[in-house]
């Protein structure tokens, strides 16, 4: 089976071995066709609260030895992500060169496929397009802070690598090192002037100023260099603490605005929502053992299902902004409070609309319009569900709902959440 999984990125390899484009879709056709589905892009989440909001999302499998390890790293076993693809929900990548994956033999198959895409046979064209000596110069770097790091105490080399947007875990010095290296030389095959003009751009000054340095670095990199290296031309889901921790200096109502920006507690309520599990039981095995497969098929229909309308969507936007002018640092069950608080009002608003509208009875009128405005619905608004406009039969009940759900998007929340309860 191994030997399958060799041929299939050989064959990938040999596909792209005269292709010089500057252009990371050049590279991935198959997630940049004409008119194809956006998507975004995850190297580690939790990946079925993350395909609520996004139609579809490409996953990079790196190092992982055992299905546990799956299920840690993404919350889904091998058979449910396996549908996932069959269902055209999820992409399959891996950025490790074949021979990395020889012992991971429950993956072997996985890799085989050929709708998996071996990052590690075409990125590296791309970037060896954009700058013919990136390996040169990522051995010279490498070189040198394998020196340096090896001459680090404990306590430094520990601070340093907590810097790095992926924190090597159990790895010789020598490997942080070639990473570090990787990281400086794509910056510089995507923008060669940032090691001219920056004053922490060179090894060196990097661990003489490790804290400024290698912030500056991963700002730089996730700006520059992730839409090409990881998200592949797509959008990289962006946890919301790592964002503050790369843009300090950034109000976090800012971060919040970006749409690849995912706040955890609001996935994670999403998540309680539309699945009725919670998030973090999704990466324990045990989960996955107890889970039957009718709960399986139900899950992955919702999943499918939100593809068509993109409700979760909408309503995460709206969730996102409204804490981002808030409180960016609110809890899950914050969020089920104030929820639940917009559904009580929303179903106060369908026991008006129950009682029919009318302007024969002016001061029913009134008080249609008093109770809309209560709900924080714009004055011309309330006067034109109120008036009439709806008894002339301008305004039809479902007009009138999107009206209110456009003008407030709590309401929209709120029918969202209430439509799901059922």
């Amino acid at each position: 089976m191994f030997s399958d999984v060799e041929n299939n990125a050989q064959q990938q390899d040999r596909l792209f071995q005269d292709t010089r484009s500057p252009l990371i879709e050049d590279y991935y056709p198959e997630l940049h066709q004409e008119n194809a589905t956006p998507f975004s892009c995850s190297i580690s989440s939790n990946l079925i609260p993350d395909l609520i909001t996004r139609r579809r999302i490409l996953i990079d499998l790196g190092e992982l030895p055992t299905e546990a390890d799956l299920i840690n790293r993404f919350g889904v076993n091998k058979a449910f992500l396996m549908e996932l693809r069959k269902r055209k929900l999820v992409h399959i990548a891996t950025n490790l060169d074949p021979g990395r994956h020889e012992r991971n033999v429950w993956m072997h198959d996985i890799l085989a496929d050929k709708e998996t895409i071996f990052k590690s046979t075409r990125t590296p064209r791309f970037f060896r397009a954009r700058f013919p000596d990136i390996e040169s110069v990522q051995k010279e770097y490498q070189q040198y802070l394998s020196r340096r790091l090896e001459s680090l105490s404990t306590q430094d080399y520990d601070f340093l690598i907590s810097r790095m947007d992926v924190v090597p875990t159990n790895a010789p010095r020598a490997g942080a090192a070639n990473k570090l290296a990787w990281d400086l030389a794509r910056v510089q095959a995507m923008d060669g002037s940032w090691l001219e003009e920056n004053p922490f751009s060179t090894p060196d000054k990097i661990l003489s100023h490790p804290e400024n340095a290698m912030d500056l670095l991963y700002r730089y990199k996730m700006l520059a260099v992730s839409p090409h290296s990881g998200a592949l031309g797509g959008q990289m889901l962006v946890p919301y603490q790592l964002m503050k921790r790369l843009f300090p200096e950034t109000p976090p109502n800012e971060l919040l605005r970006n749409e690849n920006v995912i706040h955890e507690e609001i996935m994670s309520y999403l998540a309680t929502v539309n699945l009725n599990v919670e998030p973090a039981y999704l990466t324990g095995p045990a989960y996955w053992i107890s889970l039957s497969p009718l709960e399986q098929r139900r899950m992955l229909d919702r999943l499918e299902e939100d593809v068509q309308d993109r409700a979760s969507e909408k309503v995460e936007q709206d969730l996102r902004l409204r804490i981002a002018s808030n409180d960016p640092d609110i809890s899950c069950d914050e969020i089920r409070e104030f929820v639940e608080k917009d559904v009580a009002v929303v179903k106060r608003y369908e026991e008006i609309c129950s009682r029919g509208y009318t302007t024969v009875n002016g001061l029913f009128a009134a008080f249609v319009i008093n109770e809309l405005t209560s709900l924080e619905v714009p004055m011309a608004l309330a006067c034109l569900l109120g008036g009439d406009a709806w008894l002339s039969g301008e305004i039809l009940r479902k007009d009138a709902k999107n009206l209110l759900e456009s003008a407030v998007p709590r309401i929209r929340v709120a029918n969202y959440v209430k439509s799901r309860s059922k």
